[in-house]
């Protein structure tokens, strides 16, 4: 496949450039690739494939469309270089994910399925995932709640059905989370659940990068107490039936106590948590 306009390519023959490429911060475990392989293969070949990214800046803008657009191919093989999966720009607008099989058509053409992506919003992550059912013969690319399909009438084949993934290059800067491998066709319902599930974890949230508990060297904040007449407690109390006794200062029942005490270890743990400190006559009175 011949890349387009401003899509920037590794060259993977030049050992010196593949090398400095490679991110020592990022990694994959291959045990789980051979894993979700076998899986797969096992369940008619069918996957799905989810991961989040992120923009880092104006170097993750697209060289021509000069705004972020995912970049990244799944290669199966890096001698020769081959990949089942790539998600980029690739003739659409707002970017294309694309599902590869190693099967050629009666001409010795390339067989691909093609899904247009929604386009990115640079400060928010952005949700990609796809699915491929051979039962089925379709494709389907979701990107964050929206969804599109393709229909494919070619056999789905793996350059390396033993191991999926061996390298993913990653063509402009960005964040991306770690890859879901799944060995299985998700209804999109499933896939929303994904979505929901994780998106509260990633959304952005204003304020200081450290709290104030930190920034003030973690000194705990003290609590005072107010007194309050002990019989104010026990104003509030629901309609019960009593039996009238003579005044005594002897009391055979513990209730009214017991109370008291398990109200005290109550206030004790909600208003004592830290960052905030009770002395001892708060605790203790």
């Amino acid at each position: 496949e011949t890349r387009e306009l401003g899509t920037r390519q590794l060259d993977l023959s030049v050992c010196q450039l593949l090398e400095a490429a490679i991110d020592e911060d990022c990694a994959f475990n291959s045990t789980a690739v051979k894993t979700f392989s076998e899986q797969s293969a096992a369940n008619n070949g069918d996957f799905t494939i989810a991961f989040w990214v992120k923009a880092t800046g104006m170097e993750s803008n697209h060289d021509l469309e000069k705004r972020f657009i995912p970049s990244l191919l799944f290669y199966s093989s890096l001698s020769p270089p081959q990949h089942n999966l790539a998600v980029g720009h690739s003739g659409g607008r707002d970017g294309q994910g694309r599902v590869y099989s190693a099967c050629r058509d009666v001409n010795g053409q390339v067989q691909s399925a093609k899904m247009e992506m929604r386009r990115s919003v640079d400060e928010v992550w952005k949700f990609i995932a796809i699915s491929q059912s051979n039962q089925k013969g379709k494709t389907r690319l979701a990107t964050d709640l929206s969804q599109v399909s393709d229909r494919n009438d070619f056999p789905m084949c793996l350059y390396d059905p033993k191991q999926w993934i061996k390298a993913l290059e990653i063509n402009y800067p960005m964040l991306i989370s770690p890859v879901m491998l799944i060995p299985a066709w998700l209804p999109f319902a499933a896939v929303q659940e994904m979505y929901y599930g994780e998106s509260i974890h990633l959304d952005m949230k204003s304020g200081p990068l450290r709290s104030q508990h930190a920034m003030t060297g973690k000194r705990g904040v003290p609590i005072t107490k107010k007194g309050f007449h002990h019989r104010s407690l026990l104003l509030t109390a629901p309609v019960i039936f009593q039996e009238r006794r003579k005044p005594s200062t002897d009391c055979d029942s513990t209730f009214g106590s017991s109370f008291v005490k398990a109200q005290h270890k109550d206030v004790q743990a909600s208003v004592c948590a830290a960052p905030f400190v009770c002395d001892d006559s708060v605790v203790n009175n």
